[in-house]
């Protein structure tokens, strides 16, 4: 995704969750292959690809830390709100891998608390 479309995408909406919206915290920083989100056991692209299953406008809750995607890009489908962590720095790094995400379908998708740039997005 272009750094002017995620500035749009941004800009532009306010990034309310739906009502049906679930949210996924994300519990580790590596990129391991996929497995499943699991509660004490999620990645980022483990977070996305459930977010991506599921129909509704989710939310991804990051901790802070450095998010080294080192599968590829990321493939966003579904409403996504990416959120890092309101006190110390979130990451997003994608280890040279340009995109960083090829987002798809309808917006709204958000990243109200991360800043994108050319080497990946941070909080």
């Amino acid at each position: 995704m272009s750094r002017i479309r995620a500035l749009i995408s941004i800009v532009l909406c306010a990034c309310p969750p739906g009502a049906g919206a679930t949210t996924f915290a994300v519990t580790r920083v590596d990129d391991p292959l996929p497995n499943g989100c699991q509660v004490g056991d999620c990645s980022l692209r483990e977070a996305v690809l459930a977010a991506n299953a599921n129909g509704d406008s989710d939310v991804i809750q990051l901790p802070s830390g450095t998010f080294v995607l080192t599968r590829g890009t990321l493939a966003i489908s579904n409403p996504v709100q990416l959120r890092g962590s309101t006190t110390t720095p979130t990451i997003i790094d994608g280890d040279g891998a340009q995109p960083l995400f090829n987002v798809t379908g309808s917006p709204p998708y958000c990243w109200p608390t991360c800043r994108c740039r050319p080497t990946g997005c941070m909080h």
